[in-house]
């Protein structure tokens, strides 16, 4: 079964996307007047501001620079600037690393006086890795903390494997981290450190950010090494890692590794398309994007709105072939795809 799964996952890397959907795409292209591939790029109108998620990911601007798309303003909360009272009857639009719950989004309205809307796009995570080839098993979030973590395996620290978990293999630990800084770290330690950490140890700091620095925190011995982001890099690793020895890599450097490695579930689950749609696997966050048109906006505005709206939902840049792809984006199925520009059509043509 595991096979199968790993194997569906290889699959869903790959650029395919059935002709049932492209067919169901190019309708929607029709209606809503979309260029779903090929067409010359469309550059923001300076009368809409876009903005984006620092913890997105720098490759974020450049995969909106490839569409011809002006880079985002990078911001530590991307939703508040896009949320703001000023510039009045200017749109705005933000890349967010969350779904804005409908508090946020009423919120949103009021205090920029507009009318605003939160489509999911995407999602980024991380995956646990092992070289193609080697030994592959399940691991639970809590397992790898206590097998990786500074704080997680008490005054004796595992050397093996199975010294967290006698199910485990007897193989000596080993992680490969992401960089220090990058996106790939902040998931690795928010999503399963920090989620781990909660479920087994009772040293809990009570303030959040005390929490996520004391739980995310990585072993300092040789078991854990940083990795630098190179591919180059990870594939040398992939030729030469021990048996037990695992990576942390993101989905757009699980992609490019393509054979070389082969993915570990967590708690129970693969990154899959279908598994990342429902939120079964825990190394995952969700990309949406918020779009705040004020009430004030002219005519000219809303047009400009409107494409690049659908510009930056385009196929050629949320697809599985996107050019937000290289970002780490993770598509959504093929049909959410078409319904998150169904959507925006709806809430861009109020008056």
């Amino acid at each position: 079964m595991l096979t199968k799964e790993i194997e569906m996952l290889r699959r869903s890397t790959m650029p395919t996307c059935g002709s049932r959907y492209l067919s169901i795409i190019a309708a929607f292209a029709g209606v809503l007047g979309l260029a779903m591939g090929g067409h010359a790029a469309l550059a923001a109108p300076p009368s809409v501001l876009l903005f984006a998620d620092r913890d997105l990911g720098e490759a974020i601007a450049s995969g909106l620079a490839a569409r011809g798309m002006p880079a985002p303003t990078l911001s530590d909360a991307a939703a508040d600037q896009a949320c703001a009272a000023l510039p009045a009857g200017v749109p705005r639009f933000a890349l967010v690393s969350h779904v804005p719950s409908r508090t946020t989004v009423e919120a949103c309205g009021r205090s920029a006086a507009a009318d605003v809307s939160a489509l999911e796009i995407g999602h980024q995570a991380v995956a646990l890795v092992a070289p193609a080839g080697a030994s592959v098993w399940s691991l639970r979030i809590a397992t790898l903390y206590r097998a990786v973590g500074e704080h997680g395996g008490g005054n004796r620290r595992p050397q093996s494997w199975s010294d967290v978990d006698s199910a485990l293999p007897h193989l000596r630990i080993g992680l490969l981290a992401p960089p220090a800084g990058s996106r790939a770290e902040t998931m690795l330690q928010e999503l399963v450190m920090v989620a781990g950490c909660v479920a087994v140890d009772p040293r809990l700091p009570f303030d959040l950010a005390e929490r996520a620095a004391y739980c995310g925190k990585l072993r300092q011995d040789a078991t854990t090494v940083r990795h630098t982001g190179s591919i180059e890099e990870l594939e040398t690793w992939a030729a030469s890692a021990q048996p037990g020895q695992l990576a942390v890599v993101s989905l757009a450097e699980l992609r490019q590794l393509s054979e070389r490695v082969v993915p570990l579930p967590i708690n129970g689950a693969l990154p899959t398309t279908e598994n990342l749609d429902a939120a079964r696997y825990p190394a995952a966050a969700s990309v949406s994007l918020l779009m705040v048109v004020p009430h004030a906006a002219a005519q000219a505005s809303r047009d400009a709105a409107r494409t690049v709206a659908f510009d930056l939902l385009a196929e050629s840049v949320i697809g599985p072939e996107g050019t937000l792809a290289p970002a780490g984006l993770a598509p959504l199925a093929p049909a959410d795809r078409v319904a998150a520009r169904a959507k925006a059509a709806t809430a861009l043509e109020q008056p």
